[in-house]
C-alpha cells in the first residue's frame, strides 16, 4: 500500500500528504515505512517525497527524510534534479535554506549550491 499509487501521476499516499501539508500525518507515517519506500518514486516525473516538499516549499516535512538518512538528499528524478534544485526552481527559500544547509553538512568538502544561491540573489527570486 505504500507504493501503490493513488493519482493519475503516481503519487502515494505520502507524497500527497506531504504536498498537501499533512505534516503530523507524514511524521507518523514515516516513522512505521522504510528507506526503500521512503525512497519511492512517483511514475510520471520521478519525485521523492522530499521533492514534493521541495516543489511546494513545505520545509518540515523536508526535515523528516533527510534527519533519518541524509542519502535522499542526492535522489534524482527523471531529468536528473535533486530536491535543492527542485527546490531552487520554485523559489521557497525556506526549503532551500534548509536544504543548502543539510547539503553543506553532509559534503563539507564541496561547494554545493553557491551557484544555487547566486542565482537566486541575482534574480532578486527572494522575499521573507
Amino acid at each position: 500500500m505504500v507504493t501503490k499509487a493513488m493519482s493519475d501521476d503516481g503519487s502515494t499516499v505520502l507524497h500527497i500528504a506531504v504536498g498537501r501539508g499533512q505534516n503530523d500525518f507524514v511524521k507518523k507515517f514515516i516513522s512505521y515505512i522504510t528507506e526503500e519506500q521512503l525512497l519511492y518514486q512517483r511514475e510520471n516525473d520521478g519525485s521523492t517525497t522530499l521533492h514534493i516538499a521541495a516543489i511546494v516549499g513545505n520545509k518540515d516535512a523536508a526535515e523528516l527524510p533527510v534527519e533519518r538518512n541524509g542519502k535522499f538528499l542526492g535522489s534524482k528524478d527523471h531529468n536528473g534534479r535533486d530536491p535543492l534544485h527542485v527546490s531552487y526552481e520554485n523559489m521557497h527559500l525556506d526549503t532551500i535554506g534548509y536544504l543548502l544547509k543539510a547539503v553543506k553538512d553532509a559534503h563539507p568538502e564541496d561547494e554545493i549550491g553557491i551557484g544555487l544561491l547566486v542565482n537566486a540573489i541575482s534574480a532578486k527570486r527572494y522575499s521573507k
